[in-house]
């Protein structure tokens, strides 16, 4: 990886990953000495440090994310709390951001270019997750979700200095987490003497130490395993086993090296006490946690993926658009336009579309195996002779696999990935389609009753990808 540019300068990557590592020394500084102060120097605080740290990564695009929250709150005080709120939320904060994005690709000719877009798609989420907790907090509290009550404001729309702490908290202005208004809050009136000040900075320093480790080694690998030798010559002649490793191995630290940020940016977020939490008594950590590496280590489906990777946003598009779309009555719909949801919020490129277009036709085929393996008797009895089977079977299948789910978001761009598909006869694809029609197939012919009855949202929680 190239640190330093032709013209002396710092690389905008390294820059992001080093304004992470700072974001422990703002955390500390904070936790140490701001903490004591009323909340008015507190969140003063947050905004100018981490304005400081953005104008160090992105110059003079600092109006873009400054624009877009004054624009929000001021649209908060006129209409804040209603229906109208939130779509104008959505079209404002969405329009300038998508925007923003084809400026991008019409300069850089649809090249992918780190620049004021990373932390304004985390921004647009933000202020729209506000009008939603707004619009919550005027409804009775038992028409609200439990989820939902845990957001909910009641009270008048935030001031505009709280409106732009909560939307330059160090940490999390970045490259997330997603987090609620009550939360910050939560946060600004925690206890001045802290009695966990040890595990706060004990955790801190293990999640800063494992995640810079798995960086590092991710890193060196992907000098040999890079997604961007798919498209060599000598890729091409690499017989079909080969080209299978190697795809697993690439695509695999494509999503560890999100994994490893995250986790090292999770470090801070614990210092100033934003992922500090109770639970019955217990001390936990990990309330803003965005990535979970032992998890990640032990998945065997891909549904579980949604705990492990990028929890804050799957819960966001689980929260505020998967199951504000009830009104649809049809499960796979809702989920559909979640993932296009997905899909354009990361850009305008193929690669995004087709991936989680796939990641929809993967987590259903899933969900009908699954369905048609707990009804088949040879099943049944080969597990109750070998239990552990399942989490083998399912370990090998998820990470053999994996890799294949990303070549299309890692290349973005059709002509250049459709020849990757070409060359390893799209075997993804045919698993995944093949998996779901004999699943079905099976429940068809040897199940008397439908291994799988459509429930309406009011029987059970969406889950997504």
């Amino acid at each position: 990886m190239q640190l330093i540019s032709d013209d002396g300068s710092l690389e905008p990557g390294l820059k992001l990953l080093l304004t992470i590592y700072l974001g422990y020394v703002v955390a500390i500084f904070y936790h140490r000495v701001i903490l004591r102060h009323r909340p008015h120097y507190q969140y003063n605080y947050f905004i100018v440090t981490s304005m400081l740290l953005y104008c160090w990564n992105f110059g003079t695009d600092i109006m873009h994310p400054i624009v877009t929250i004054l624009l929000q709150w001021k649209l908060l005080k006129m209409c804040s709390g209603t229906k109208k709120s939130v779509i104008l939320s959505f079209a404002l904060q969405f329009g300038y951001y998508l925007g923003g994005i084809y400026m991008q690709e019409a300069c850089c000719h649809g090249q992918y270019k780190l620049n004021w877009l990373t932390p304004q798609c985390v921004l647009a989420l933000r202020l729209i997750g506000l009008s939603f907790d707004l619009y919550d907090g005027t409804k009775k509290p038992h028409l609200l979700t439990p989820d939902q009550k845990l957001s909910a404001l009641t009270n008048t729309p935030p001031s505009l200095t709280e409106t732009l702490a909560y939307s330059f908290f160090p940490g999390g202005y970045l490259i997330g987490p997603q987090f609620p208004l009550l939360r910050l809050r939560k946060l600004i009136r925690q206890p001045k003497d802290d009695i966990y000040v040890n595990e706060r900075y004990m955790e801190a320093g293990k999640q800063c130490l494992i995640g810079s480790a798995i960086l590092i080694a991710t890193q060196v690998l992907t000098v040999r395993y890079n997604p961007l030798y798919y498209s060599s010559y000598q890729f091409m002649e690499f017989y079909f086993p080969e080209k299978v490793f190697f795809v697993m191995i690439a695509g695999h630290l494509t999503i560890i090296k999100y994994l490893a940020i995250w986790t090292i940016n999770d470090g801070a977020c614990i210092i100033s006490g934003l992922g500090f939490y109770k639970c019955e008594g217990k001390v936990a950590w990990d309330a803003v946690r965005n990535a979970n590496l032992l998890k990640f280590a032990k998945i065997t489906r891909f549904q579980h993926l949604i705990v492990s990777y990028n929890i804050n946003t799957n819960a966001w598009l689980l929260k505020y658009v998967h199951k504000r779309l009830k009104f649809l009555n049809v499960r796979i719909l809702s989920h559909f336009c979640s993932m296009m949801f997905l899909a354009i919020w990361h850009g305008f490129h193929t690669g995004y579309f087709t991936a989680f277009g796939f990641q929809l036709v993967v987590m259903n085929a899933e969900k009908e195996f699954v369905m048609a393996a707990s009804k088949s008797p040879f099943i049944k009895n080969l597990v109750g002779k070998f239990p552990r089977l399942p989490d083998l079977v399912g370990f090998v299948y998820l990470h053999l696999l994996l890799g294949y789910c990303v070549i299309d978001f890692s290349l973005l761009h059709w002509n250049i990935y459709r020849h990757v598909y070409n060359s390893v006869y799209w075997y993804g694809h045919i698993f995944f389609v093949s998996m779901f029609l004999l699943s079905k197939a099976y429940c068809f012919f040897t199940v008397p009753v439908p291994c799988r009855v459509e429930k309406r949202y009011g029987q059970e929680d969406a889950k997504i990808k």
